[in-house]
């Protein structure tokens, strides 16, 4: 595997941060707050999302890095956060969503907007994990499952 294979996911990790910076710079969670808005809808999320949130990432990691290893005994795993990832975060958003509906049955009506946006934003923020997940399990079960060039370790 030549060098510049190896760096092309670093090169396109920098490009994707380069061109979404103004987005992340914004914050739309707090109006005319400084700051990111990524990292404070993460803030304000409770243990339920956070924790969904950071195994689902790091299992894309992981799975990335087993694929990038060509590791065979990681293929269950890789096979598996495939089609679960995007199953467990959408069990996490539906868990998020009723306790919105919850919230507003006991407060007697609909609150404004702005009120339950930052609650939509922890269930997008989780949805958006388990895609992530599942896309780089997919891509790296594609990576494991393609066989090895003839004479290439």
């Amino acid at each position: 595997m030549s060098a510049a294979i190896c760096l092309r996911p670093v090169i396109a990790a920098i490009a994707l941060w380069s061109v979404s910076a103004p987005v992340w710079a914004s914050n739309a969670v707090r109006p005319g707050a400084d700051g990111v808005k990524f990292t404070a809808v993460f803030n304000d999320t409770g243990p339920v999302a956070k924790l969904v949130f950071v195994v689902l990432v790091v299992s894309a990691i992981l799975a990335l890095v087993l694929s990038f290893l060509k590791r065979k005994r990681g293929e269950a795993f890789v096979s598996g956060l495939r089609t679960g990832g995007i199953l467990v975060s959408l069990a996490a958003a539906a868990f998020l969503a009723m306790n919105i509906c919850v919230r507003m049955v006991y407060d007697g009506g609909v609150p404004p907007f702005v009120i339950w946006a930052p609650g939509l934003a922890e269930i997008l923020m989780v949805v958006m994990a388990g895609f992530v997940a599942s896309g780089a399990a997919a891509f790296a079960h594609a990576t494991m499952a393609r066989p090895a060039k003839a004479g290439v370790q």
